[in-house]
């Protein structure tokens, strides 16, 4: 039975590993991290990203397996969790641009002037979303 348990064990966290490193591969194969990097001129630092990338991958896994515990406070939770939103609307927005999605939505709205407005809009939404999910539905 302890032989059953421990193989399942390895087999879930394998096939879980395998997944988040498709999604990591995913990135790279598309280039949305260089393409970070140079939004944010920071392309020296492109091989410490997909390291990062790696490396959070794993983590990440290994968290969900072994349920880590980091006391941290509130102050660095607080800013924790406004750093990973800000990578992960750049992450949004660099795979919309990997995919030209912007382009062609301006075409099809037909939208020429009020460009800055409508991608202020497209974060404040996401923002408002995030919030609306995390303070309402989850404490429900």
């Amino acid at each position: 039975m302890l032989i059953k348990i421990i193989i399942s064990i390895i087999i879930g966290y394998g096939f879980g590993m395998v997944v988040g490193t498709g999604i990591s591969a995913f990135f790279s194969i598309i280039k949305v991290v260089p393409c970070m990097a140079k939004k944010t001129k920071t392309k020296k630092y492109v091989r410490t990203y997909e390291n990062a990338l790696m490396l959070g991958t794993l983590l990440g896994g290994t968290t969900i397996l072994f349920n880590y515990y980091f006391p941290i406070g509130n102050f660095f939770a607080a800013l924790f969790s406004l750093l990973s939103g800000i990578f992960i609307g750049v992450l949004s927005m660099c795979l919309a641009e990997v995919f030209d999605v912007m382009p062609i939505m301006m075409k099809r709205f037909n939208l020429r002037i009020g460009i800055k407005i409508f991608v202020i809009m497209l974060a404040l939404g996401k923002l408002t979303g995030s919030i609306i999910y995390f303070y309402v539905f989850r404490l429900s």
